[in-house]
């Protein structure tokens, strides 16, 4: 019985970790190009995604560029428009993916009488790209 216990107690250890690891990489980190911050945008204004090379038509400037990791997410538009609304932004650039198999931690599973410890597997995507803001005439939120 003690053996169980500190499996257990060893488990919710391991799991509360996990947990945390993962709530810290659904993040994404702005890297700031210049010393001006600009005012977010409301929620549902759009923004423009460029993947690999597509290039916008109109003009811009990077103001910078926004890297991190998701797990679980088969749809990472929203993640992506959301973080640069945050930072005040009309689209970003050159954006990148990467997905990989990556441990997610290890769960006890009870069979019978004892708990079998099991390796969990997380899909996990690493985003990068650029942010911008247009500089031409058009009016954008």
């Amino acid at each position: 019985m003690k053996a169980i216990l500190i499996v257990l107690a060893a488990c919710l250890t391991l799991s509360g970790c996990a947990t945390i690891e993962s709530a810290a990489r659904n993040q994404f980190a702005f890297v700031n190009y210049e010393k001006t911050n600009y005012q977010a945008k409301p929620e549902g204004c759009p923004i423009d995604l460029f993947f690999g090379d597509k290039m916008p038509t109109r003009d811009y400037v990077v103001i910078g560029e926004i890297n991190g990791f998701i797990i679980h997410e088969k749809n990472i538009t929203p993640i992506i428009e959301e973080k640069t609304r945050q930072v005040g932004g009309d689209g970003v650039i050159q954006i990148r993916t990467t997905m990989r198999m990556r441990s997610g931690g290890t769960v006890a599973i009870p069979v019978g009488n004892l708990y079998v410890l099991d390796e969990q597997e997380q899909m996990e995507t690493a985003i990068s790209g650029k942010v911008i803001k247009y500089t031409d005439t058009e009016q954008r939120n």
